[in-house]
């Protein structure tokens, strides 16, 4: 199992870099020849559609809770039902959303600040609204490889048809210049890995399951999906709220500048997230056998890598962001404060993955009233602030209201509920982990402020980025080595890289 995850994390990184890299180069070329304002609609539509995919109302996390039990139990009775369930369920989401987008149709010039609508854009709202329709056809298929610890071949099939398409989406952009056939492309993707995810299907489920037959809906998933719901309205609110009040209120060409720090910073945000696909089936598979104190061991030896993680990529990003983006696409967004806040925010989201991935994977998901309160709260300030300050008052209400909620009031509810701890607990781990990032970003800032430097080349980058992640790292892992924790994760680690 242990070989397994590791060889999963190098697989997923593996592709992240070689598909990031191919993000980096295509979002320059797309602002080159395409432009700002088309750079910002894609980001405006995709942002929209998230409202739209609240329809899915957390049917894929509710489902996969539910297949971890009786993939392991060979249960296939119980795995039938589950899947038949989703099946029916994603039929009606999928006519929702259809019906849905073509009605939001209408409401797109309200969001376009300063960008002229016309049929072209309906077309390609259109494209975006089919493309989404697809791709709940490939999630079906997701839900049980992931639950089943099939995610190498996820990654790898995935992350395969990412690079190829990324490569033909490049040339597309230099020859034809044209966005009308990138999202044709999109299309073509979604399709590939439909078709590729079928068939494996076919193959390795088929002939075990009975996928034709008629069962009973699953009420358990029915109600963990009204449970859900909420929360994905909150993350709905909190996410996708910033682009959407700076394109209403601001521009689109503000919108695709934006992106593109979000892009950077968003990469370490996937760096995580493709191992937290990774430990989401084996910490679900922990919770299914075993006791909330072994649960609340696990998590604190998980937690305390995220956070190492977040001080190690954040606190170097601080200083580097601003550089990159002028070498990369020569332009950037000169906002007091902005790239603090960016970066604080960003670390936030990193940070919290783990807690999340815990909550999830032990069913604790009716804590409805936290969403509301962090979604309304972080719309409600943003949409103030933004009108008084601008795009810094679109973060000052998502830093807010992440602070508020996500890091005071959830973790005293996951305690609880999922580790059986008090509130003593919590305050004991979340002051240590204050003290940790206070040091180690309170020493490299100390450091950092007496060391002069001056990006101008490409080569001048990677030669100060090298030098400022590796100050900060050495601070960072001097202050965490102080963990007991830490060091049992390093421990791990070596007995992985020696195996007896």
């Amino acid at each position: 199992m242990r070989k397994k995850v590791i060889t999963g994390i190098i697989i997923s990184n593996v592709i992240l870099i070689l598909g990031g890299l191919l993000s980096f180069i295509t979002n320059r070329y797309f602002i080159s020849y395409i432009g700002l304002p088309k750079l910002g609609l894609d980001n405006l539509f995709k942002q929209l559609l998230g409202y739209l995919n609240l329809a899915e109302m957390g049917l894929s996390t509710a489902s996969t809770y539910a297949l971890y039990k009786p993939l392991m139990e060979k249960d296939y009775q119980r795995i039938n039902e589950v899947i038949y369930t989703m099946k029916q369920i994603y039929k009606k989401v999928m006519l929702f959303i259809f019906v849905a987008g073509v009605l939001c149709t209408f409401l797109l010039p309200f969001f376009m600040k300063g960008y002229a609508f016309s049929p072209e854009v309906v077309l390609y709202w259109l494209m975006y609204i089919i493309n989404t329709l697809m791709s709940y056809l490939v999630v079906i298929y997701l839900i049980l490889y992931n639950a089943d610890q099939k995610y190498n071949f996820v990654k790898i099939v995935q992350g395969s048809t990412q690079i190829i398409f990324q490569i033909i989406k490049i040339a597309i952009i230099i020859i034809f210049k044209s966005f009308f056939l990138i999202l044709v492309l999109g299309l073509i993707n979604t399709v590939v890995n439909l078709l590729i995810f079928r068939i494996y299907y076919q193959k390795e489920y088929e002939p075990k399951l009975q996928p034709q037959a008629k069962y009973q809906l699953d009420r358990t998933i029915i109600k963990d999906i009204k449970n859900i719901f909420i929360h994905k309205l909150s993350f709905v609110l909190s996410v996708n709220t910033d682009i959407i009040l700076i394109s209403t209120f601001i521009s689109l060409s503000v919108v695709g500048l934006y992106s593109s720090y979000l892009m950077v910073l968003g990469l370490w945000l996937k760096v995580v997230g493709s191992v937290a696909d990774i430990a989401r089936s084996n910490i679900g598979s922990l919770n299914a056998v075993s006791s909330k104190q072994e649960v609340y061991q696990k998590f604190q030896q998980l937690n305390i890598i995220y956070l190492y993680f977040t001080v190690l990529v954040i606190v170097p990003t601080y200083y580097l962001i601003q550089p990159f983006m002028n070498l990369w696409i020569n332009k950037q967004l000169h906002v007091k404060g902005l790239v603090l806040l960016l970066c604080l925010n960003y670390g936030m989201k990193i940070y919290r993955g783990c807690l999340d991935i815990f909550k999830e994977t032990g069913g604790f998901f009716d804590d409805i009233h936290l969403p509301i309160l962090e979604g309304g709260l972080n719309f409600i300030i943003s949409l103030i602030l933004v009108q008084k300050i601008g795009l810094i008052g679109v973060l000052i209400g998502t830093v807010v209201s992440d602070l508020l909620i996500t890091y005071i009031y959830k973790p005293i509810l996951v305690y609880q509920r999922c580790f059986a701890q008090q509130i003593q607990a919590y305050l004991h781990d979340y002051l240590r982990y204050v003290v940790y990032v206070v040091l180690a970003a309170g020493s490299s800032y100390l450091v950092m402020k007496n060391y002069a430097f001056e990006i101008k080349t490409a080569g001048d980058f990677v030669l100060q980025g090298i030098i400022i992640f590796g100050i900060n790292a050495i601070i960072t892992t001097v202050v965490f080595l102080g963990d007991r924790n830490f060091r049992y994760d390093l421990k791990e680690l070596k007995m992985i890289k020696r195996p007896n």
